[in-house]
């Protein structure tokens, strides 16, 4: 967690939103529209499929007809992230929507350093787009919009606003424009007496509106050197085939990774080369739609596929391939840690883990941890380590981080997320990569949202499976069990584990059910449930024993006890009616029960 100082209120926060609680909302549930002034949505907060969340868009109140919870948008945002210290949720809000406490400071982020004029054809501004270094998330710089009210103040948002381009009225009166992706490139390029434009947001942000004002000019695409940069020259080339007179793109050359017009104005680049690279190159021409689809060649007839050599999937254990994307989840308190950190040095020093015994491939493993101190991590491996390692065990801990880098660990950084992969690629014998918890370390991202978790992180786990690297991602139950957050994040995953509490056991320890809720292609005994303990005074450490074998054992217990009915049987054990009756079926057969209710023949006078 940032050490940042708070330097808003709670007024700022409902300043900030007032009139757009809609929005706010909208950043964390999918929205439907209500009665009146008011939305729904599905509660995050318990089991619910029939949206039972109201939102009050004027006040930004919250309550749910299903569970009780109410409150404002502050006690909403606290309750979703589990924050209870009200600076912590200021501090959060402001992080995640950048609430501004007056012109030009904006909370716990840089300084602004630049800010360009979005004007109408009259000249008449429209909104701004402000730059402040540094930026959020570790980043260089960020860039944020804001708005006029009205009042002779600013909003920092877009609600009711029509994009235009940068520089509109200069745009209207050219006939040849060049089209770049920053701001400070078009100002560069004004410099030397050239007409230019760029669209707010940069990269993959053009809309079909903006092509109008350059309809019938002779456009020219600087594209900045990186993968987005040229599928940016591509969308706004495509936009605008058949509307502009004539379209070109031109790469500009000797440009580093990533670079931009401005980085090749300072190495040198010069206004009359620029305009002979403008001269030499060829107008733009859509690509035909064999090549453009990319997969023409990729297609496999049947038959080929039956000839194709094609190696199995190799596996660490029954349930876990390599390269395969897993989650663990559970309530707060029940053990995840201490379950993986047992896989995590089992993986890489060869001992059991639990009931499939000593890993199929010996592998090296990385724990990332955003919770616990150096200290604790530590001595939590030492304990669970039965053996010495034979590959490599390496740790990522939040506390070191912050200590050298002054910020915490957030895998929806880009920078972070490419670091990763060049410890990785560094260290080949790294197979595992463990990710405790997806909370911690993915922070920013709508836990409800299926399209942040899919823009912002499927793709990075992809490159990892793509390495052959393996994933475990450590991630908190819901109230009603299920993982907390948008079940979207299951989608790519090849097994999905859930941990239950064992009903009716005192809550002192891991100690739990292992339910499988999906794995891909594997089947029987691998993946049946059963119960799990830890014991850090035994040699083994770990007891587990089928879930049946578990269940039948605690019905007895409960028959001591003085429990008869099946109904009442069931809710004590907290299973269906049906699995009691077969139990009791086995305890009869046995001769441990007596047929009727639950009578124990211990406890019998017969």
């Amino acid at each position: 967690m940032s050490n940042q100082k708070i330097t808003f209120k709670k007024e700022d926060v409902k300043s900030h939103f007032q009139g757009h609680w809609r929005d706010y909302y909208s950043q964390f549930l999918e929205l439907q529209n209500g009665t009146g002034n008011e939305s729904k949505a599905v509660c995050p907060f318990h089991p619910d499929s029939d949206p039972s969340l109201s939102i009050n868009n004027d006040t930004g109140l919250f309550h749910c007809f299903g569970c009780n919870a109410s409150g404002d948008a502050l006690e909403f945002y606290g309750k979703l992230k589990g924050i209870s210290s009200f600076p912590e949720i200021l501090q959060g809000i402001g992080r995640d929507f950048g609430i501004v406490t007056d012109i030009g400071k904006k909370s716990g982020l840089g300084r602004i350093v630049a800010t360009y004029d979005y004007v109408d054809e009259k000249g008449n501004l429209i909104y701004q787009s402000v730059r402040k270094e540094p930026g959020e998330n570790g980043k260089k710089k960020t860039f944020l919009q804001r708005r006029l009210d009205g009042k002779g103040g600013c909003l920092w948002n877009m609600q009711g606003i029509e994009k235009v381009l940068y520089r509109l009225p200069e745009i209207l009166q050219a006939g040849l424009v060049l089209v770049v992706e920053g701001e400070r490139d078009v100002d560069a390029l004004v410099k030397w007496g050239l007409c230019a434009t760029t669209n707010v947001g940069g990269a993959g942000k053009w809309q079909e509106s903006y092509n109008g004002a350059l309809s019938g000019k002779d456009v020219v695409i600087l594209p900045d050197n990186d993968e987005p940069g040229r599928k940016h020259a591509e969308q706004v080339a495509t936009s605008l085939h058949g509307i502009a007179k004539s379209v070109k793109v031109v790469e500009l050359p000797g440009l580093p990774e990533k670079g931009d017009v401005s980085d090749w104005i300072h190495a040198g680049g010069t206004k009359e080369a620029l305009e002979g690279l403008i001269a030499d190159a060829p107008e733009w021409e859509p690509r035909e739609s064999k090549a453009n689809s990319g997969l023409y060649d990729c297609v496999i007839d049947f038959n080929a596929l039956l000839q194709m050599d094609i190696p199995e999937r190799a596996r660490i254990f029954p349930w876990f391939p390599e390269g395969g994307l897993v989650m663990i989840y559970g309530p707060r308190g029940i053990g995840k840690t201490y379950l993986v950190n047992t896989l995590a040095t089992s993986c890489c020093s060869g001992s059991p883990f639990l009931k499939w015994g000593k890993p199929i491939k010996i592998i090296g493993v990385m724990v990332i941890d955003g919770e616990m101190s150096l200290a604790d991590l530590r001595a939590r491996l030492t304990s669970l380590l039965i053996a010495k390692p034979v590959k490599p065990l390496k740790v990522v801990s939040s506390e070191v981080v912050f200590a050298k880098t002054d910020r915490d660990i957030n895998l929806v950084s880009d920078s972070q997320k490419s670091d990763v992969l060049s410890i990785l690629d560094d260290n080949k014998e790294i197979r595992l990569v463990i990710i405790d918890n997806v909370s911690c370390l993915f922070s920013g991202l709508r836990e409800s949202s299926k399209d942040d978790w899919g823009e912002q992180v499927a793709p990075w786990l992809l490159a990892l499976r793509r390495r052959g690297v393996a994933v475990v991602l450590i991630h908190h139950a819901g109230k009603g069990g299920d993982q907390r957050g948008t079940s979207g994040r299951e989608d790519l995953l090849d097994t999905v584990i859930r941990l239950d509490r064992v009903h009716g056991a005192p809550n002192d320890g891991a100690r739990f059910i292992v339910r499988f809720t999906k794995c891909r292609g594997v089947f029987g005994d691998d993946v049946e449930p059963f119960e799990a303990s830890l014991n850090l005074d035994d040699p083994e450490l770990w007891a587990w024993r089928p879930l049946e074998e578990s269940t039948y054992d605690r019905m007895l217990n409960l028959a001591r006890d003085g429990v008869e009915t099946v109904s009442d049987m069931a809710e004590e054990l907290g299973v269906t009616k049906g699995m009691v009756s077969r139990l009791k079926k086995q305890g009869i057969e046995k001769g441990e029960l007596l047929p009727g209710k639950f009578i124990h023949l211990k406890d019998s006078d017969d």
